[in-house]
């Protein structure tokens, strides 16, 4: 199509849909490809999907209209001269949005100390499903200065610095922990830790109980209400971050999936200070390069969290996870896999059950499916 062709109003256009296969495809030599579009008048415009385009936030596009947007670019490319009221005061411009998509087009934010500023807050009643992929900072800048409702589904992936870590899941957390009309938020109840190669560690979490072999594969159960993938090497201070910020304390349902960081195994500490809080787990799976530290995990004992500690007594304790009563194993190693000869990680795990069974904990089913012994 040839610019000069493109109509000057489109008073029946519902969705627009602009793809380049690259950062430049959308910018021919000596033309401007979006003032063409700019220049034509949309006024029942509902769907804008824009990928790879030099639209900024000021856009004649970025209608009142719009139900959904979709705007973003593969890498990073928002101008030094966007400002995040100019993102802010053109989202309460659109209070009619279902679904907010955006990639790597927000104004980058630099210091944790400039997240909670409330720039200008937008409520956006409608939204069903927000997406951002972007940094981490500038992620948890933005959820800070809007509202929408506790059921929204929440999409984000996030590049940050370690020291940025808790910056941005106390922003997850005051998401996922009221909404905007007081109502109590619904508590999740089934939740899979995941990670991808070398720098990728997510949690995706559900309000109802899923069985741990359906969390395996999440095709097989209704899309999550919130999947936050954290783009950071150090996966066990991501895993403890995230569960130490999120109100995470009513799951029953957990799986843990190492597939294929090397590195994502974690130690009996990380173990008990990630997930301490779980004491209504019920069913628990663990998936791929195995978790080795978890027979010390299962045998060791916590104190009731509800009976306060009596003047020169001792606190009663319980074991972890006492409520647990369905563990599975599935595509895992149940031997170490430097030292194949060596029986001890078994051994830990018949050891913990006697234990579990003694402290009347015990497991009621044992599942081991497609494991490396």
């Amino acid at each position: 199509i040839k610019l000069g062709d493109l109509p000057t109003a489109a008073p029946l256009l519902k969705t627009l849909l602009i793809k380049g296969a690259d950062e430049s495809s959308l910018s021919p030599s000596g033309n401007n490809f979006m003032d063409a579009f700019e220049r034509c008048d949309m006024p029942i415009l509902e769907c804008l999907e824009l990928t790879y385009s030099k639209m900024l936030w000021t856009s004649r596009l970025l209608r009142p209209t719009l139900t959904s947007l979709v705007f973003g670019h593969a890498r990073s490319a928002a101008s030094s001269h966007t400002s995040l009221f100019t993102v802010l005061r053109t989202l309460d411009s659109m209070p009619l949005l279902q679904r907010l998509d955006i990639r790597n087009v927000l104004p980058r934010v630099n210091e944790a100390s400039e997240v909670a500023n409330i720039i200008h807050l937008v409520t956006l009643d409608r939204l069903s499903d927000l997406r951002v992929t972007d940094w981490g900072l500038s992620c948890a800048q933005l959820l800070s200065n809007l509202s929408f409702p506790g059921n929204t589904a929440l999409i984000f992936d996030c590049e940050l610095l370690e020291s940025h870590m808790r910056t941005v899941c106390d922003a997850f957390a005051s998401k996922l922990s009221s909404t905007n009309n007081g109502d109590r938020p619904n508590p999740i109840l089934s939740v899979s830790l995941y990670s991808t190669p070398y720098t990728t560690t997510g949690l995706r979490g559900w309000h109802k109980v899923h069985p741990v072999e359906k969390l395996a594969t999440p095709k097989l159960i209704p899309a999550p209400h919130f999947d936050f993938a954290i783009r950071l090497p150090t996966h066990s201070v991501v895993v403890q971050q995230l569960f130490e910020a999120l109100p995470l304390s009513s799951i029953q349902s957990l799986y843990v999936d190492s597939t294929p960081a090397w590195d994502f195994s974690l130690s009996k500490d990380a173990w008990m200070k990630s997930f301490a809080s779980l004491i209504q787990l019920r069913q628990l799976s663990v998936g791929s390069w195995g978790e080795y530290a978890l027979p010390e995990v299962l045998s060791s004992r916590i104190p009731l969290s509800t009976e306060p500690t009596r003047k020169g007594g001792r606190r009663r304790m319980q074991p972890f996870f006492p409520k647990l009563s369905v563990l599975r194993f599935e595509n895992t190693r149940l031997r170490d896999p430097y030292n194949p000869g060596d029986n001890g990680l078994i051994a830990g795990y018949r050891k913990a059950f006697q234990k579990r069974k003694k402290s009347r904990a015990e497991l009621e089913r044992l599942v081991i499916r497609r494991c490396l012994n």
